[in-house]
């Protein structure tokens, strides 16, 4: 990279470094270590947005997070804040990690995933919303879900889309049936079938 650093090479204890080449901020081993081209990057973390070439305006703090994405797409520019936050992302775009390993395997788009492990399993899935430990955790392909509280839909159906589940446990085993459906309190829908 080139452009301005602080302390030109400055190295704090060991490999940590803190560079701020054409606007962007790496801070950790590793982070930003791929960018070749971009401005407004914020990397924090080691391997914090390592893999990065060619993107803009992405935000990673803590180790690991955002560290798959490659280069930016259409939907603009996502935010990990976590350890291992978004950290498989590819550069789905327009994703918002917050929280430990939240949204850790999710290569989808534009989704929300805010808490410890929330969305942890979803790879392909779109436009979720998850919020509260472990919530949507085991989906794959759920796309389209709004999952607030703790466990909320977290052993959904590989391919549970379209619900909104509101309150602790709620939905916590949706299965397939569960497509297009409402659930409100605590654990509700939670142990039985949907006819």
């Amino acid at each position: 990279m080139t452009g301005i650093s602080l302390g030109s090479g400055l190295s704090i204890t060991g490999p940590t470094n803190i560079y701020t080449p054409n606007g962007n901020l790496q801070i950790g081993s590793g982070a930003l270590a791929s960018l070749t081209t971009g401005t407004g990057n914020y990397a924090i973390g080691v391997s914090a947005l390592g893999a990065l070439t060619t993107a803009s305006n992405y935000i990673a703090i803590g180790d690991h997070a955002l560290e798959s994405v490659v280069s930016s797409v259409t939907l603009g520019a996502s935010i990990g804040i976590g350890r291992y936050a978004g950290s498989k992302d590819t550069g789905g775009g327009g994703n918002i990690y917050i929280g430990d390993q939240a949204g850790l395997n999710v290569t989808g788009t534009e989704g929300t995933y805010i808490g410890r492990q929330t969305g942890w399993n979803i790879t392909t899935g779109n436009f979720n919303v998850a919020m509260g430990h472990n919530s949507l955790s085991a989906a794959t392909n759920a796309s389209a879900n709004t999952a607030i509280g703790q466990n909320t839909m977290c052993y959904a159906a590989t391919s549970s889309s379209n619900n909104t589940f509101l309150g602790a446990s709620a939905g916590k085993f949706a299965n397939t049936a569960y497509n297009y459906t409402i659930g409100i309190g605590p654990s509700a829908l939670s142990y039985q079938a949907v006819v």
